[in-house]
Parts: C-alpha cells; structure tokens; sequence
C-alpha cells in the first residue's frame, strides 16, 4: 500500500501540564530532531499566579469560625488589573469589584523573577494570605508549560516542521515527515491529558486531498490577500521589513505545501504580485 501521508488529530486538555525541562528531555530522546518548546516566561507565570490568587480570595471564608461564607460573597468579585510598566517591573494591582479601592499593588521584578513590590491597602486574610501566595506560586510553576504552551507547540511544530496543512478533516502532513511524525505522537501522547491520533492515507485519496488542499489554500490565500489590500490602502502606509518577511515567509511555505501534495498553486501565485507592491512600501 502506497502511502499519500496522514491525517493528524491532536488534543491537549486544559488540565494538561509538564515541566518544560521534562518534555525537552522526551523530544530528545525521541530522536525525531523536531524543535525544542519554548521555555515559560516569567511574567507570564506572574500573571498565572494573579489569577490564581484571585480564585484563592474568593474562595476564603471571610470568618474562619463560619467556614461558608466567601469573600466574594460579602464583599463581590475582585479584579486583577494592570497598572503601568516599566523595563524591570510588571505591575498589577487588585481592586475590589466597583474596580476603584485598591486592595494590593504588587510588582514583578523581571531580571530575578521575584516579586518585588507589595503594598496592602487592607488587613483582610483573604487579601494578605493571598498575595503572600504570589512567590510560592511562581517558584512552583516557573517551568511549568500550561495546555495552551504545549497546545502551541504541538502546533508549531507540525505547522512549521513538517509543512502540515489544516484541512477540514484535520491536519494533512505528508509521508516524508511519517517517521518525525511518528516520534512526535509518541511524545505528545506520553503527556498526560495529551492525545495525537495519526491515520494513514492511500493513494488512492489524493484527489479528496488535492481538493480539500485547495479549499485550505485559498482560504489562506483570501485571509492574506484581505490584510495585505489593508496595508496597500492607504497609500502612506508603510511596512517594516519584519513584517514584510512574515507575508514572504507564509507564501514561501504554502508553496512548499503545494508542492508536496503536487497540487496547483493557482491561489498562491497571485499573492506574488502583491508581495511585489509591498517591497515599494517598506521603511528604509
């Protein structure tokens, strides 16, 4: 049996998790040769610990005798809210419902990942009890990948590496990659709450392929040419070169697709033209 390639399904639960040292280690050793996740960044596990503050001070009782009472119960939810930053400093301040009283300023300090800065407008247990929580938080989670990390990843990885094409079955990665493919489901499927299911397609398959390819393509296609006729519309406008270089590399890699499958390039080639115009509006 003649394989075209396969279809790639992947599902990463919310509940899912890994140490980024972890799940580096398992790539490695799984000889696929793929790229490594990215590791967390610090000001996103602080503002991950916000939010888990947050949960912490609505579920406290507010009199411990009582064991029922929340405070958001007696005192209404309470907002997490950025207040100004700087190049060394994150700040976030906690605020009561009516998002007026400051309850709690605090400050992550970037360069040594610690928090920094904590002032307490209030005595309350929920409130300080909480915030002390903030450093323990960020210490137990600072290389922690979440599910929307290793989601992203998984993604990225199939997308960018192995050319894959999201098509309304699922993603289509063609049989060069089956062997990285293969070692990369292994990987992912070793996560907890983590699958990828792969399903061979014959040959026989290749005009459905070719077909729900060009769907994909020009779907892709449209979603380009609409945001480069955006720049194009006015006619100050000008672009930097970074940016320039993502439409370049996006038409770049849908050509690479097309010639895998063998389809026709048809939507793509006329997306050149309009990287053409754009050279003429790049900043010097």
């Amino acid at each position: 049996m003649s394989i075209l390639g396969h279809l790639v399904w992947f599902t990463v639960n919310d509940e899912a998790e890994i140490d980024h040292n972890k799940l580096c280690s398992d790539i490695l050793l799984s000889g696929s040769g793929t790229m490594l996740p990215r590791a967390p960044k610090g000001s996103d596990v602080f503002k991950r610990s916000c939010k888990a503050a947050k949960t912490a001070i609505e579920q406290t009782a507010t009199t411990p005798c009582s064991g029922s009472e929340t405070y958001g119960e007696t005192h209404g939810p309470v907002h997490w809210r950025a207040a100004g930053t700087d190049n060394l400093y994150v700040y976030r301040e906690l605020t009561d419902d009516s998002k007026t009283t400051v309850l709690a300023s605090v400050g992550f300090h970037k360069p040594t990942e610690r928090i920094a800065v904590v002032k307490l407008y209030t005595d309350h247990i929920a409130i300080t009890g909480a915030v002390d929580g903030l450093q323990a938080f960020i210490d137990a989670n600072s290389t922690v990948l979440t599910a929307y990390a290793i989601r992203e990843f998984v993604r990225r990885t199939i997308e960018t590496e192995f050319l894959a094409v999201n098509m309304r079955q699922g993603y289509f990665v063609a049989d060069e990659f089956t062997e990285k493919l293969t070692m990369l489901a292994a990987v992912v499927n070793g996560v907890d709450h983590c699958t990828m299911d792969i399903v061979p397609l014959e040959d026989s398959l290749k005009d459905m392929v070719d077909r729900e390819f060009g769907l994909a393509v020009q779907k892709q296609a449209d979603a380009m040419a609409a945001e480069i006729a955006g720049v194009l519309k006015n006619e100050k406008t000008k672009i930097t070169k970074d940016r320039f270089m993502l439409f370049h590399n996006a038409v770049d890699t849908m050509k690479q697709q097309a010639a895998l499958v063998g389809a026709e390039v048809g939507p793509i080639a006329k997306l050149d033209d309009l990287l053409q115009t754009l050279v003429g509006r790049m900043k010097v």
